[in-house]
């Protein structure tokens, strides 16, 4: 094989090919290093942000559903075979509604239990990727940069997970936390960012000590290179493992052989901590029943190794941590009722899960979960679904949340000259760029800003995190106490 420029580092290859980002981090020795070299101290307490990445583009005017008079009179005219029929919603009751009435999707019956409950929910309305407050006359006009190839699943999957549209993607918006606050889990050899779905845009940093190491739903996967039966000193497997470790002077030999040996140090270390919590498979729903990952609750199986994770943070070392789960298959473009609905009662049941294990463990002040997605849907039906759109209702749950609340603007839904009308009511205008796609009124910014506030970054660091966030008019909803 031949050597790669000098001027080509280990850390660039890594970086540039994504592998550490997809197995590991550095070394204990190094990570006390990089922690004795800058940044905050151990911490003393613990936090977890949980990200709940709906792929595919959730439909959030069925996920929180104003049911006043007029506005249900254009849901039920504009929505078609994608509304829920009224029998079926599960009415909620915010504590800012201001006179008007919403409910959940009837696949909703735990999170409407937990927000009229014990006020662990709150709703974000209409939160998208903007690069600047964007009024209708001024996206029509393109007189304010908007974000790149609107619409697309791909882009705006990376805009939302990098946190800076504006710019090419180098790091995710959970990286760069993790680049600034990996030192507060001192010389812990697990990392500070856990993916369960695979590798995300999220999660990548610059540091070799803040890339993210992932997981299976069943738990780490340990190296096999050759059979299990081959043990013993000097089996294939034992000198396979001997030579990964081996100085070379090729650097992509040695990168390699350095991301198995901090993969396998990384997996036996995860794989003793879960041993001494266990599985907590009994606790949620579709696991099978020898704990491996179950068929019917995907998002489940993720949200309950997460759970472990956090059971076994003392076994870990860790006071701050950072995970990624995934429930894909929004992209509703057609058979929307039965689609959304079954996908969001996976989200329901698991989400319900491990709100109640949070609680259990003693930890729901210190973990919050959040939806993202890349973009919500069209108003209006497409027959049996909706089409793609840009503004979205993400929910936000934890027993710091600030609940039973709608923070931002829910647009008002009305019918005028027979056409759809989607109105901001804080400002009065149009919020409707076509075929009922929301012009987002908060952008996604202040939304995950007041998660990494929340989670410990300093105010220094926000604008360095959120490099647009200085242009709209808050860097904080307040919906985490």
């Amino acid at each position: 094989m031949a050597h790669l420029p000098a001027r080509v580092t280990r850390r660039t290859f890594l970086r540039s090919t994504g592998l550490v980002a997809a197995l590991g981090a550095m070394p204990a020795l190094a990570r006390a290093a990089a922690a004795a070299a800058s940044g905050p101290g151990a911490a003393t307490d613990y936090k977890a942000l949980v990200c709940i990445f709906l792929q595919g583009g959730n439909d959030g005017h069925n996920l929180v559903i104003p049911t006043g008079g007029s506005e249900w009179s254009a849901y039920a005219t504009f929505r078609g075979a994608a509304a829920v029929a009224p029998d079926q919603l599960l009415p909620i009751t915010p504590t800012n509604a201001g006179g008007r009435t919403y409910a959940f999707h009837p696949a909703l019956a735990n999170l409407q239990s937990m927000f009229n409950g014990d006020r662990s929910v709150a709703v974000v309305a209409n939160t998208g990727v903007l690069m600047a407050p964007t009024s209708l006359a001024q996206y029509s006009g393109g007189t304010v940069p908007l974000p790149p190839n609107l619409f697309s699943h791909s882009d705006m999957q990376g805009h939302w997970q990098s946190g800076n549209p504006a710019a090419p993607f180098s790091t995710g918006w959970g990286g760069r936390i993790a680049d600034r606050l990996t030192t507060l889990n001192g010389p812990a050899t697990m990392p500070m960012s856990v993916s369960l779905a695979g590798t995300n845009p999220w999660m990548v940093a610059s540091l070799a000590a803040a890339q993210p190491y992932q997981l299976g739903a069943a738990g780490p996967m340990p190296l096999r290179a050759y059979r299990d039966s081959m043990t013993g000193p000097q089996s294939p497997q034992a000198l396979f493992e001997s030579r990964i470790v081996v100085p070379r002077f090729n650097v992509l030999e040695d990168a390699y052989g350095d991301i198995v040996a901090r993969s396998s140090d990384i997996a036996g270390v995860v794989g003793s901590a879960l041993s001494a919590v266990g599985s907590l498979r009994a606790d949620f729903p579709g696991t099978g029943s020898d704990g491996s990952p179950g068929a019917d609750n995907a998002l489940a199986d993720q949200l309950r190794l997460v759970a472990c994770l956090i059971a076994a943070r003392a076994q870990l070392g860790v006071r701050r941590q950072l995970f990624f789960v995934m429930l894909d298959g929004f992209d509703t473009h057609g058979s929307e009722s039965t689609q959304q609905g079954t996908l969001l009662a996976q989200l329901d049941a698991g989400l319900g899960a491990f709100y109640r294990k949070t609680v259990e463990l003693g930890v729901a002040q210190s973990v919050t979960a959040f939806t993202a997605s890349e973009f919500g849907r069209t108003y209006t039906s497409n027959g049996s679904g909706s089409d793609h759109g840009w503004g979205n209702h993400h929910l936000v749950v934890g027993g710091a949340v600030r609940g039973a609340t709608l923070y931002g603007s829910m647009p008002v839904a009305g019918i005028r000259s027979n056409a759809l009308a989607l109105v901001d009511p804080a400002s009065g205008q149009s919020v409707d760029v076509g075929q009922g796609r929301l012009l987002p009124t908060t952008s996604t910014d202040t939304y995950l800003a007041t998660l990494a506030a929340w989670f410990g970054v300093g105010a220094g660091d926000i604008a360095a995190i959120f490099p647009n966030v200085g242009r709209f008019p808050t860097s904080n909803l307040g919906f985490l106490g």
